[in-house]
């Protein structure tokens, strides 16, 4: 019986090391693979070095028209920070003043975020519509994202648009439908027009994720419902709705941020718990590094068996002789 268990500890031992190098390397392809989302999860856990007072930096313009906003971003740690200021989807009207800036501990910087429509001296005009971008601000390994809005709509506008999500804390699941309340102002007429709706989904580096189109008849005014199914797959994170409104050569624009949200994480779930059920990978990896502990355990159990089976026969040898006999 001890010789058997004996010869059975030579064979674990190997499939532990084994099984260690699968864990090794599968680890090494899991983090190449979310290094993005790990890098999220770290930065959430970790207190950032700056703070910024605009979470969204949203803009109206007229065809041709030129705007600028202002932001703060203040260094609150007790040391010196380089700030770097970038750009995403936008580019062509969107512009800083201090793409790249330090400050030390207690400063405060304010930022201008220039939006231009058109560029005369490239001959280059943006045609109305609703336009989305992020401006990422980093300090070392930390990042912010502020979302980026401009509405561009043409130099007379027929009808205006209110949007209420029905939704009050804008959050919304993944694969699940959000409903918002559109509201339609004729601005110079009594008369009824058949207005087209252009509604869109855009992610915050100006991806379009969702179109749809349909009419609705307006006099003076007119209030309905507009649902938009979003897709299970559709990542976490924050999304901007816009609405368009055309009539011949008028356009009108509204918009609004809303957030998507694992269904796991907002009933309480481990954000980490509930990205690993859904990666196979991560998933695979984890039922090996269980089978690993149960074989490290088994390992240890044959190895304490013996050495206590040992310990005992020197302590009582005329017993394990007799045994033996």
């Amino acid at each position: 019986m001890h010789a058997r268990k004996h010869n059975l500890r030579a064979p674990l031992l190997l499939f532990i090391v084994i099984l260690f190098a699968v864990l090794i390397a599968g680890g090494g392809i899991f983090y190449v693979q979310n290094k993005a989302y790990i890098s999220q999860s770290f930065q959430k856990a970790s207190s950032p070095p700056f703070s910024a007072d605009h979470l969204l930096i949203k803009v109206l313009l007229k065809e041709g028209e030129f705007a600028e906003e202002q932001f703060r971003i203040m260094n609150i740690v007790d040391r010196e920070q380089q700030i770097t200021l970038s750009y995403d989807g936008l580019e062509g009207f969107v512009s800083v003043d201090s793409p790249e800036f330090s400050l030390m501990p207690g400063q405060t910087k304010v930022v201008k975020v220039s939006f231009r429509s058109a560029d005369k001296e490239k001959g280059i005009e943006q045609q109305p519509g609703v336009y989305i971008g992020n401006l990422a601000v980093k300090s070392g390994e930390y990042s912010q994202e502020i979302p980026l809005i401009a509405e561009i709509e043409s130099a007379n506008v027929l009808f205006d648009t209110n949007l209420n999500p029905v939704s009050l804390d804008r959050k919304i699941e993944q694969g699940k439908d959000f409903v918002v309340e559109v509201r339609l102002f004729n601005l110079q007429s009594i008369d009824a027009e058949n207005v087209e709706m252009r509604y869109v989904v855009k992610d915050l580096h100006g991806n379009t994720l969702i179109t749809e189109q349909e009419t609705a008849v307006v006099k003076t005014q007119a209030s309905f419902f507009k649902t938009i199914s979003l897709p299970k797959n559709l990542p976490p994170g924050s999304y901007v709705f816009g609405a368009e409104t055309r009539l011949g050569n008028s356009v009108g624009t509204s918009s609004y941020v809303f957030e998507v949200v694992d269904p796991n994480e907002r009933s309480g779930a481990p954000g980490f718990l509930a990205f690993c059920r859904r990666d196979s990978l991560c998933s695979g990896l984890s039922i090996a590094v269980v089978v690993l502990l149960l074989a490290i355990a088994l390992y240890f159990y044959f190895f304490l068996w013996a050495f206590l089976y040992v310990k005992v026969a020197k302590t009582f040898p005329r017993r394990e002789q007799e045994r033996k006999g």
